[in-house]
């Protein structure tokens, strides 16, 4: 372990060497994943990158909303756009296996004409933004290869939002037990939605990188730190930009981050230039993101395949029942969400969170313990709320993985909480720390390679898989598992490893707050 924390120390000790190497293992594991997924394997891929190609080779922002011009009437939530056949093909293919966990996906091969077709999608109101940058960089490529490309970029920019909240755990303090909390955070839900080409990949990340960078700015006493200042206001920005529901969850953010900090704490912030700036920045593309919400009306679309017809009462039972399946698919349900975690994973984090957050309610402040406690009811009510909501029009149609963005702050804040808690001790702190990261490693390794299995041999086939298999991804499942199981394993060293002696003699220095003896 001596070895190990000195090698720690030594890449956190500069933020420079600790980003590109936080980078390297972030961006790795979303490569894999990358490589993994069959072409269209991931839930709603289709559609995302149908509005891609749309938007950078034709400029279609908006689509056929009646199929007029093509004589192909969409269904009310889908508008149509022009994409080679390939696409729409290919994505119909993805059929044969999407919703079969014993069938691989050698029955749907990414093949098909480059001859331009009517094809719907319902990602045509999403915002813009995510899909120009990634498929901006893609237009030149085959099909086959621009989809391997976007999912690239995806990669790469949820590993850079990672790696900068990475650096703002650990500058200029070590922070293990706050970096275990991030871990948390980054379920293998999220980890999964960074190597697919899905907006809610970048969305979680910017999400965990606004939480932990808010949570330094708010609650840590002394100067202010202008690089903590920027890597938070571009955080915020990806963020906000993300989806049509990310200006919402940015104000939650934005107002328990307020509820965390002081008076003393808020004004030093509130005078510091570079805040303003950085402030008025993420304001405007907020109205710009809730300007085109509000012209293009991304809510409550009518998909009346699954509209529930049913009394009040019986709606907000059945929102209500939809609770813990929202929770075990906010921890991971992959492919076309259909392939759930295997149980040991959702009872590791479980039971990860479940402690975090009980030795919260026992030794951290009493503001600090209603933060958490208010934010894990937003987490579960939200969504039930929103369920109840759509359900006549498009039944239950929350996804776990919508809440994440906002849901990931509650580890992060918990850990920040017994951090500067001064009841609670730092050697317990260290071995906490520890613990999660065991859970962080196990749980991801686990889950990675069932769903690797269940793409190889099918969901029960031999557990011989990374050795024999009925299809490939274009590595060998071996060289793919190796890969992920060292950048894990780097993950939860590099953020809960103690960093050596520096560690026993920093102490948290909170905002403004006054002295416990």
């Amino acid at each position: 372990m001596s070895r190990i924390s000195h090698v720690a120390a030594a890449v956190r000790s500069s933020p420079r060497r600790l980003f590109i190497v936080a980078f390297a293992l972030f961006f790795g594991t979303g490569l894999v994943w990358a490589i993994t997924t069959p072409p269209f394997g991931a839930g709603d891929e289709p559609a995302h990158v149908v509005r891609a190609i749309a938007i950078v080779e034709h400029g279609d922002l908006h689509g056929d909303l009646h199929g007029e011009k093509h004589g192909n009437s969409p269904q009310s939530f889908e508008r149509i756009v022009q994409v080679p056949a390939i696409y729409r093909d290919s994505g119909f293919r993805a059929s044969c296996y999407a919703f079969l966990p014993n069938v691989t996906p050698a029955c749907a091969p990414f093949a098909g004409s480059s001859k331009e077709v009517a094809t719907p999608t319902y990602a045509v109101r999403h915002p813009p933004t995510y899909y120009a940058v990634v498929a901006a960089l893609t237009a030149w490529a085959d099909p086959l290869l621009g989809l391997d490309l976007m999912r690239a970029i995806t990669a790469a920019i949820c590993a850079a939002l990672l790696a900068s909240a990475t650096v703002s755990l650990f500058e200029p303090l070590d922070s293990e037990l706050a970096g275990a909390g991030m871990l948390l955070a980054l379920t293998p839900m999220a980890l999964y939605l960074s190597g697919v080409v899905n907006p809610n990949g970048p969305e979680i990340a910017a999400g965990i990188a606004v939480w932990v960078s808010g949570v330094r700015l708010a609650t840590e006493g002394g100067p202010i730190s202008g690089r903590l200042v920027t890597r938070l206001a571009i955080a915020a920005s990806v963020f906000t930009l993300s989806r049509e529901t990310s200006p919402f969850w940015l104000l939650l953010v934005a107002l328990t981050l307020f509820a965390l900090t002081t008076k003393p704490r808020l004004r030093e912030i509130v005078r510091e230039r570079s805040v303003r700036l950085w402030a008025g920045v993420v304001f405007g593309l907020t109205l710009l993101q809730t300007a085109w919400d509000v012209a293009v009306s991304p809510f409550g679309l009518a998909d009346r395949r699954f509209a529930i017809a049913a009394s009040t009462s019986e709606i907000i039972r059945g929102a209500i029942g939809q609770v813990v399946p929202n929770y075990r698919e906010s921890i991971g349900t992959f492919g076309w969400f259909a392939d759930p975690v295997p149980m040991p994973v959702i009872l590791l984090w479980t039971a990860g969170l479940g402690t975090l957050i009980m030795a919260v309610f026992a030794f951290a402040r009493r503001r600090d313990v209603l933060v958490v406690g208010v934010a894990a009811a937003i987490a579960i009510v939200g969504p039930t709320i929103a369920d109840a909501v759509i359900a006549r029009d498009a039944g239950f149609g929350w996804q776990g993985r919508y809440v994440l963005p906002f849901a990931a702050g509650i580890p992060i804040v918990a850990a920040y909480a017994l951090r500067r808690s001064s009841r609670f001790d730092r050697t317990a702190a260290r071995r906490l720390a520890i613990t999660f990261g065991v859970v962080f490693a196990i749980g991801q390794i686990i889950a990675y390679a069932q769903q690797l299995r269940r793409y190889t041999v099918g969901r029960d086939g031999s557990l011989l898989f990374f050795a024999r298999w009925d299809w490939s991804p274009p590595l060998p499942p071996w060289l793919l598992l190796g890969g992920y199981l060292v950048c894990i394993v780097g993950l939860a060293v590099l953020l809960t490893v103690p960093g050596g002696a520096r560690d026993d003699d920093t102490e948290v220095v909170p905002a403004a707050e006054p002295t416990v003896t």
